[in-house]
């Protein structure tokens, strides 16, 4: 401070960027790890930076975390989480606040990581989240499939490759996300909310191996229950096979490995053509049987309906033969009342006839065809015909009965 004038006056910016030049001045106060628990911690969605405070029992700082350092987290930071920070110690000049700058931040502990983690797994299992009733069938035969994953990772290149094999007819739609770092709980929390609004079948939530601090961000409070929320089944496939996160306990199934995924949600397309091709043969097994069994019933039914037609059709004739019969005999009893009756009337008509008059004797007088019924209408000179049973002859009236 030698040379600092103390008797000149200075402006609160030159008290401040003094103060700050004796801080950064300081070796010991520009690289040290410093542990405690994170309070207020937000992050600027804008500039990405990091801002929280470090606290113990007695005390707390400032500490601000700009995001070229932030974007290389492998962990969440969260109110509450003890850490260890590695800074430097500034002041912020605007504020005159004395804060440190974190450069790297780590866990303080696998038993404080443990300890958090059990924390939120017990709350969300008194939640239900991870309730085996939840778990829904996966889709026989989907036909489109929502990954979120990282574009760039391997893992998103292994699920195309078996699904490609094992079944390319699906649609295969990628949300892309960061899967570790800062900004990966935010980017998760959002693919997943897009996979669920884009109407797949089944979705994947997945990312290849790594530290357990890598796959922390799938121990999020907001990424479980984000992922809980999907409306269709999900399969989850986070590091390998013995990384356990709490995304695997809410996912409807788990896969070790993101092929292993791929595998799960998908069924085999030559298993499926080899059974279509086998129930195909046993549909046209099936349809040659059926035929047949038609063929032989519907001549069964012929011979039935012929059979039945000759009986039908023969008692048909036995009532024609029958019923003519009964005319015949009804017409023929007819016929001879009626020839009876008609002998009666001729023998009725033959003792009424005028020729057996005459040929008991008698005979008929007409004259110029008309009936002579009375002498008085004949007069002498007229010439009447005389009509005998067996002819007839002329005759002259010689005398005048009137």
């Amino acid at each position: 401070m030698s040379n600092w004038d103390m008797e000149r006056t200075v402006t609160v910016c030159a008290l401040n960027r003094y103060v700050k030049a004796l801080l950064e001045s300081d070796e010991n106060l520009q690289s040290i790890w410093v542990e405690g628990e994170i309070t207020n911690c937000s992050l600027n969605s804008a500039s990405g930076h990091l801002y929280f405070s470090l606290r113990d029992e007695r005390a707390a700082v400032f500490a601000v975390m700009f995001r070229s350092s932030a974007a290389r987290l492998r962990f969440l930071p969260k109110d509450g989480v003890k850490v260890q920070a590695l800074c430097r110690v500034s002041l912020y000049e605007k504020g005159g606040s004395y804060q440190v700058v974190v450069e790297q931040m780590r866990l303080a502990g696998e038993g404080e990581q443990m300890r958090l983690l059990r924390q939120l797994q017990q709350k969300l299992a008194s939640e239900g989240l991870f309730d085996q009733s939840r778990k829904r069938p996966l889709p026989a035969y989907p036909s489109s499939i929502a990954v979120v994953t990282s574009r760039d990772a391997a893992a998103f290149q292994d699920i195309i490759k078996i699904l490609s094999r094992r079944w390319p007819c699906a649609r295969v739609l990628l949300f892309h996300s960061s899967v570790q770092g800062i900004f990966a709980e935010e980017e998760l929390v959002q693919a997943i909310a897009a996979a669920g609004a884009s109407g797949c079948d089944v979705a994947v939530v997945s990312r290849g191996g790594g530290s357990k601090e890598d796959l922390f961000v799938f121990n999020s409070e907001r990424v479980v229950r984000a992922a809980a929320a999907l409306p269709m089944p999900f399969v989850s496939a986070v590091g390998h096979e013995t990384d356990v996160t709490l995304i695997d306990l809410a996912a409807d199934m788990r896969a070790p490995t993101p092929s292993a995924a791929a595998e799960l949600i998908s069924p085999d397309r030559e298993a499926v053509l080899a059974w279509l091709a086998e129930r195909l043969e046993g549909m046209a097994g099936s349809a040659v049987a059926g035929l047949d069994f038609l063929a032989g019933r519907a001549l069964q039914q012929e011979e039935k309906l012929c059979s039945g037609m000759e009986l039908t059709l023969q008692r048909s004739k036995d009532r024609r033969d029958g019923a003519a019969a009964a005319l015949a005999g009804g017409i023929s009893g007819r016929l001879d009342g009626l020839f009876a009756s008609l002998a009666k009337l001729a023998a009725v008509s033959d003792s009424l006839s005028p020729l057996a008059v005459l040929g008991r004797g008698y005979c008929r007088v007409s004259r110029g065809g008309d009936s002579i019924t009375s002498s008085r209408s004949l007069a002498a000179g007229d010439l009447v015909t005389l009509s005998f049973a067996d002819g007839e002859s002329q005759a002259v009236i010689q005398g005048d009965n009137r």
